[in-house]
C-alpha cells in the first residue's frame, strides 16, 4: 500500500514533463528585461543568457511570490535545474531536465521542508533506487530498481516510523510477485 505513494508521486512528477502555455502578452521593462504574462496569468520574467539559454522566473499573479525557476534550451525546452515554490516560500519540487526530457534527480517536499519522495531519471525513464519519505523526514518506502521502461523491477521495502521493517515485496515489471 505504501508503495503506492511513490508510485502516485512519481506520476505528478511526469504530468509535468510538458510545454508551458503559449504566452499572451510580452512587454520589455525598464532594465530590457522581457516580462511575459501565461494563459494561467503567472507573470515571468526572462533573463536571457548565452547560447540559447533563457532564465526563466515565474511569479504568483496574485502574491507576486516566486513559483518556478528554470530555464528553457532554445526557447521552448526545459533545460537544467527546475525549482518550483509553494504558496509560502518552501521549495515545492527540485527536477532536472537535458533539452525537454526529465533527466536527473527529483525531489518532492512537504510544505514543512521535509522530502516526501526522491529518485532518479535517465533520459525521461527512472533508474535506480526510489525513497518515499513520512511527514517527519523519516524513510517510509523504498524501491531498489527499475527495468528499462521505468516499470519497478527490484525489492520493495517498508519502513515503520522507528525505522523498522515492516514489509518487503518483490517487483517485477511493476507487478508485486510472490517469492
Amino acid at each position: 500500500m505504501r508503495i503506492i505513494i511513490a508510485l502516485l508521486a512519481i506520476n505528478l512528477i511526469f504530468s509535468e514533463n510538458r510545454k508551458l502555455e503559449i504566452e499572451i502578452k510580452e512587454v520589455e521593462n525598464d532594465f530590457g528585461v522581457s516580462e511575459s504574462y501565461l494563459k494561467d496569468f503567472r507573470k515571468s520574467i526572462v533573463y536571457e543568457t548565452i547560447n540559447g539559454v533563457s532564465l526563466c522566473i515565474y511569479y504568483d499573479d496574485k502574491s507576486d511570490v516566486i513559483r518556478v525557476v528554470g530555464q528553457y534550451h532554445e526557447s521552448t525546452l526545459r533545460d537544467g535545474q527546475w525549482i518550483t515554490y509553494y504558496p509560502n516560500g518552501s521549495v515545492e519540487k527540485i527536477v532536472h531536465y537535458q533539452k525537454g526530457t526529465l533527466d536527473g534527480s527529483v525531489v518532492l517536499f512537504r510544505d514543512s521542508g521535509y522530502p516526501s519522495f526522491r529518485c532518479f531519471i535517465k533520459n525521461g525513464v527512472r533508474q535506480g533506487i526510489s525513497m518515499s519519505y513520512y511527514e517527519d523526514g523519516k524513510i517510509l518506502s523504498v524501491i531498489t530498481g527499475y527495468n528499462s521502461f521505468g516499470e519497478e523491477d527490484g525489492f520493495g521495502i517498508n519502513f515503520d516510523k522507528f525505522g523498522n521493517i515492516t514489509d518487503k515485496i518483490t517487483l517485477v515489471d511493476g507487478q508485486s510477485v510472490k517469492p
